[in-house]
């Protein structure tokens, strides 16, 4: 015969409540996630005179002289901008 887990360990109602609670946060942060990414892929801030708003740079060359010139790294994104 086949006992469900919570069954067979005898689990106290603090203990399923504080599970319970977990699995729910996990999926509103899962959500959240999805939401996130979801708002961003639509198009929101991507135009070239946003990004440069925040210190993003669109020329391949000048980002490389800035990077020299400051001492940091380069963060490359790829993307189709229509």
């Amino acid at each position: 015969m086949c006992v469900p887990h919570c069954l067979a360990t005898r689990l106290s109602h603090s203990e399923i409540f504080m599970r319970t609670a977990l699995v729910g946060f996990l999926a509103l942060a899962v959500t959240a996630l999805f939401v996130g990414c979801a708002s961003a892929q639509r198009g929101r801030g991507t135009s070239p005179q946003e990004a440069a708003r925040h210190g993003w740079l669109s020329d391949y060359r000048e980002a490389k002289d800035r990077a020299r010139q400051t001492g940091k790294p380069i963060m490359l994104v790829f993307r189709c901008v229509p």
